[in-house]
Formats: C-alpha cells, structure tokens, sequence
C-alpha cells in the first residue's frame, strides 16, 4: 500500500463515522463531532488527492497548505472530467463554491488558534470578556445542516471514490 491509499482509506472511514453522525438527532450528537470527523476527512482527503496526482505534502501541521495544495491539483481540466462533469466551467465553479468551506473546516482544528471542535480554548465572549469554551457546547459558523456541509461530504466522497482512476491518469 502507498501513501495515498493509505490517507484514502483513513479518509473514507472518517466519512463513514461522519455519515453515521449525519444521520443522527440534531439533538443527540453535537456539531462539533460533526464538524471534527469533516476537518479530518477533508484533510486525510486532500493528502491522498495531492499523493495520488504525484504531488508533495507540505511539512506536517500545516493543513491549510494542504488544502490550497488539493484545490491547485484539482484544477486540471481532466480531473473535472473523471470526477463526473462534462463542463470544466462548472467543475472549477464546484470548486470555488465549496473553498471557502473547505477552508474554515481546516480551520477548526486543535493546532489553529481560537475555536476548534477538539478541546476546550479560552478565548473572548460576546461580552468582552475572556472565559473557557467548549466545543460540545459552541456555536460553530459552519452548520452541518447546510446544503454546502452536504456538498463538501457529497465532492469529498466522490473524489475518494475516484482516487484510483485519477492516480492512473495522473501518473500516466
């Protein structure tokens, strides 16, 4: 097994924990689970994409390079068309729809400064003043009921489930 198999494999099971969590009560599960299984999906996601085109990571802890890294890859006009869309035009439009998601669900991990949807933080409160939050009980600005949260999940998937085609084209 290679490195980007590896990072795939690892990246759909997060997908599966999420898909599950997906299907739960809103009011049983808390969306910072939510949103954790998604930051690590998307990040394992993108190191298999990047490994698979023949790409290198960036040095380890710094996912947002290896997000920027997977949108530069995804650019290519072939790999809008073994993804599944006929119009680059719309590929690319996919892609630029879904960046800015992508890139503050990257942000919600425990090593970006301020919220994350790990470990408890301290930081400011709509008041001024400064306290402890805690990700079960925070109010994230990414909501996983969203129609973007659901395309995100729907590309992510997608690009996994097509890694072996675009890996073989990508090296060919």
């Amino acid at each position: 097994m290679n490195e980007a198999e590896a990072f795939k494999r690892q990246a759909a099971s997060d997908l599966e924990v999420l898909e599950l969590l997906l299907r739960q009560p809103v009011k049983d599960v808390s969306d910072c689970h939510r949103l954790h299984y998604l930051q690590m999906a998307a990040e394992k996601a993108s190191k298999a994409a990047v490994k698979a085109l023949g790409g290198d990571l960036p040095k380890e802890g710094r996912t947002h390079d290896v997000v920027r890294a997977f949108l530069s890859a995804l650019k290519r006009p072939w790999i809008g068309e073994a993804l599944g869309w006929e119009d680059f035009r719309r590929f690319r439009g996919q892609l630029k729809a879904l960046r800015p998601t992508l890139y503050a669900v990257t942000r919600l991990q425990p090593s970006s400064p301020g919220p994350n949807v790990e470990y408890p933080w301290e930081g400011p409160t709509a008041g001024g003043s400064v306290d402890w939050h805690v990700p079960a009980e925070y109010s994230f600005p990414i909501d996983p009921r969203s129609k973007m949260f659901e395309r995100l999940v729907g590309f992510l998937r997608l690009m996994l489930d097509r890694l072996d085609v675009l890996a073989q084209r990508g090296s060919a």
